[in-house]
């Protein structure tokens, strides 16, 4: 299966449509790798409250991160980074994918 970069922004876009580059994927502490939008949402849903941590305590929320600076859409980073726990990420990966 081929994979593509986005360098546009996404935004009026739906999410799940952007996937990263084999060289830009997000690779979950301890945890599966991670290519889209509806991938990331999955990954939260299974992995642990420590791995969930390790990626939104220490600097920042490296998901947000990962979000706005590989698959260009700053309303779902801004989304996450207000996230209230896991339960909101998912849910503001879910509302960016509507």
């Amino acid at each position: 299966m081929k994979t593509k970069t986005k360098t546009k922004k996404t935004s009026g876009k739906c999410l799940h449509h952007v996937q990263a580059g084999a060289d830009q994927c997000f690779w979950v502490n301890n945890g599966p790798v991670v290519k889209d939008a509806l991938e990331l949402q999955e990954a939260l849903k299974n992995i642990s409250d420590e791995q969930f941590d390790f990626h939104t305590k220490r600097d920042g929320n490296d998901f947000a991160k990962w979000v706005e600076e590989v698959l260009q859409c700053k309303k779902c980073a801004k989304a996450l980074r207000s996230a209230k726990g896991r339960t909101g990420a998912i849910r503001a990966i879910h509302t960016c994918c509507k």
